[in-house]
């Protein structure tokens, strides 16, 4: 849900936290973002470069099974619903991801400078 939400199409790792904690209300591990970004790219719903997150054709295919691509909380929450014992095929099976060493902790650091920036404002 949260991949190609940023200019262009394509999200770079902060603004995927920004949408993860949006969607979530809580952060994922590392670990656990590295197994589903290789999971999602597996199934060919995401296409990862240097210039971030995109979400595939298929992938926007898929989402649009579960009604108009609107309503981003909506959308997640029928897809939370059908998700469990859904099986999606591997269509790049040797799809490997990971991140640098160092990379999850200065997005997760940039994201949260930003968010007390924006949480500044609103108490002046």
């Amino acid at each position: 849900m949260s991949a190609g939400t940023g200019p262009f199409g394509r999200t770079n790792l902060t603004y995927m936290m920004s949408s993860l904690d949006y969607l979530n209300r809580s952060m994922p591990t590392e670990a656990e973002f590295e197994a589903s970004v290789r999971r999602l790219g597996a199934a060919g719903f995401i296409d990862v470069s240097m210039k971030g997150f995109k979400q595939t054709r298929s992938g926007g295919a898929f989402l649009t099974r579960f009604g108009p691509r609107v309503g981003i909380i909506s959308i997640m929450v029928r897809l939370m619903d059908v998700w469990d014992g859904l099986a999606v095929d591997a269509v790049r099976p040797s799809f490997e991801f990971r991140l640098k060493p160092g990379e999850w902790q200065a997005a997760l650091d940039a994201y949260e400078k930003r968010w007390a920036k924006r949480l500044a404002k609103f108490r002046k």
